[in-house]
């Protein structure tokens, strides 16, 4: 079955950090969301994440369609207010922190097709999941196993953190690694496993060894 995909960009037009505003493709935006919308004659709007959410939420008023909305990490509350994460028909979060911040005061609109759902309220958690069936009916001897500490040599005694990313700057892995500093400055022992791979591994890897870390932290 064929899927029909139409790619734009899009401006986020009330971001507390944005430096200017993109007006005139934030309004492109709005148009292009509607006439797609009335053209597929959708049901239903949704966004994934909440960049989009303000620009198709208008487009989404306009047509008369409601709008359901798929959030992946908390937000803070500037950015649930600039980006309207509250006014969606529909919210759905993969764990209960993220949808915490919004509390349970709202409820499902009662002319809104997704109130068949049965949904009290229109914040809703469903988590991600991995289905480990294929893994499970492996043979036990088959299976893939990785003694970490033996094969970096760590301590028995060391408190051993994974963290798995993008190694991109948004993602923080600089401040993980300052962590780990403190802990080993407080006589912690610890030892950091960074896996994954990205622009940002080479001034991870200085930052390791300006912090004098290179034998705690570990780039795999």
């Amino acid at each position: 079955r064929k899927v029909g995909v139409k790619k734009s960009s899009f401006s986020v037009f009330c971001r507390w950090y944005m430096q200017c505003l993109r007006i005139l493709n934030y309004g492109r935006l709005i148009r292009t969301a509607g006439k797609i919308i009335q053209q597929q004659k959708a049901d239903v709007s949704h966004t994934n994440s909440g960049g989009p959410i303000d620009g198709m939420l208008i487009a989404a008023r306009k047509t008369s369609t409601p709008i359901l909305t798929q959030l992946h990490a908390p937000y803070l509350l500037r950015d649930r207010v600039s980006l309207s994460l509250h006014d969606p028909d529909f919210v759905v979060g993969v764990s209960r922190a993220v949808i915490a911040p919004f509390g349970k005061r709202s409820s499902t609109p009662p002319n809104s097709p997704l109130s068949i759902l049965g949904q009290k309220s229109k914040y809703k958690i469903i988590h991600n999941g991995i289905d480990l069936s294929a893994y499970n009916t492996w043979p036990r001897n088959k299976r893939l196993t990785y003694n970490i500490r033996q094969e970096l040599q760590i301590d028995d005694n060391a408190y051993v953190i994974v963290s798995v990313g993008s190694l991109i700057k948004r993602k923080g892995f600089d401040l993980l690694i300052q962590a780990a500093c403190r802990l080993q400055k407080a006589s912690i022992p610890v030892e950091l496993i960074i896996i994954g791979e990205g622009p940002e591994r080479s001034k991870l890897e200085a930052l390791t060894e300006n912090r004098n870390m290179t034998g705690k932290i570990h780039f795999l």
